[in-house]
This record gives structure tokens, C-alpha cells and sequence, in this order.
């Protein structure tokens, strides 16, 4: 989902067929202050049309939560984590940014944590991949069999593609087992900015 200031969002919603659902944007009201404003869009998925919502309401800036991921314990579970690198003044990183729709908690300072370590149960789940690939930051969900005990990579490479007629400069990510280098979600590219050339 993509709020009004273009951030996208991972969440999951286990839909069933036939049914039509309709994402919702509602304006939150200031969470700044009066010289630093910081105004949150809330998202929600609403079955139509009887208006049940079945992704709860969640908000474009990982801040601005106020309930975060709540980490399992337990023999099985399995370990997902991030990867940050830095060139010149640029931030390269993937970094888990939501798990199954619900924010996984920022710094103290509200940014990302870039590679940090989170526990995850095994099973399916969505996992919202967010990424900062010099000046640009976005996210792209990933949904992913977690399997017990096994521990998770998020890895972002950044290069030139070219995608259909176009050269673009992307940003290429993808989950793999961290032991193995078993690639477990597939490698996406993401056009960042289009080259004229």
C-alpha cells in the first residue's frame, strides 16, 4: 500500500476469493511539534462491501506506530536480520521494516534499525523489506516459508538494468539462508531512476 507521500507499506492480507477489498487512507492528526509537524496517513484494508476491515490501520512512517512487532520465544524460531553498508555518504541497506503487517520497532532516534536481528516463528510470513539505496528509500514485501531454526539474510545490491527499452540504476533485493546462501526469495529488481543515456 502507498500512502499520499508515496511511502509504500508490506502488510498482509490473506484474501479469499470472490471477495473485493478497497485500501483505505485516513490523515492522522499531528505527531510533531509546531515548528517540526509530522502528519501520519493510516492505511487500512476494508472488505467491501460491508466495510470490515481486515488489515487493521496502520501508518506510513514506522514512527508513528503505536503497537510494534512483538518478538517469539521458543526453540524453534527462526532468526531474520538486515544489512547496511556505507559508500561515500551514502546508506546502502536492507533492513526488516515490518513482519506480517505490523511495524518492527525504530531506534530511539526513529530511524531504522539497519541490521538488526529479529526472532520470527516458523510458517509463512509477509516481510516488509525496507531498503535505502543512496538518496532513495523505499519498501517491497516479501512472503516467505520460514522454516525452524533457520536463520535469514535481507540483501540489497545496487546497479545499472536495463528494464524493457530503458537503462535504470535499481536496486536489486532479495532474502537468502544466511548458512547456506540459499537464495529463499527471489532476487526483485526495483527501477529507482531512469538514465537518460
Amino acid at each position: 500500500m502507498k500512502g499520499s507521500r508515496h511511502r509504500s507499506i508490506a502488510v498482509r492480507l490473506d484474501a479469499e476469493a470472490g471477495k473485493k477489498y478497497l485500501i483505505v487512507e485516513r490523515d492522522g492528526e499531528n505527531t510533531g511539534s509546531f515548528l517540526a509537524p509530522r502528519w501520519p496517513n493510516w492505511l487500512s484494508i476494508v472488505e467491501e462491501p460491508s466495510g470490515k476491515i481486515v488489515v487493521p490501520p496502520i501508518p506510513d512512517l514506522q514512527i508513528d506506530a503505536t503497537n510494534y512487532f512483538e518478538e517469539p520465544v521458543g526453540p524453534d524460531v527462526a532468526t531474520v536480520r538486515g544489512t547496511r553498508e556505507t559508500a561515500l555518504l551514502d546508506i546502502y541497506s536492507a533492513y526488516v521494516l515490518t513482519i506480517d503487517g505490523v511495524y518492527v520497532k525504530p531506534a530511539s532516534d526513529g530511524a531504522p534499525r539497519y541490521d538488526a536481528t529479529y526472532r520470527i516463528t516458523p510458517g509463512l510470513h509477509a516481510i516488509g523489506v525496507g531498503f535505502a539505496d543512496g538518496l532513495t528509500v523505499g519498501a517491497f514485501p516479501f512472503l516467505v516459508d520460514v522454516r525452524p531454526s533457520t536463520h535469514y539474510v535481507l540483501r540489497l545490491e545496487h546497479g545499472l538494468k536495463r528494464i524493457k527499452d530503458k537503462r535504470w540504476e535499481t536496486a536489486t533485493l532479495w532474502i537468502e539462508d544466511e548458512t547456506t546462501g540459499e537464495i529463499i526469495a527471489p532476487k526483485v529488481d526495483l527501477p529507482l531512476i531512469k538514465l537518460i543515456f
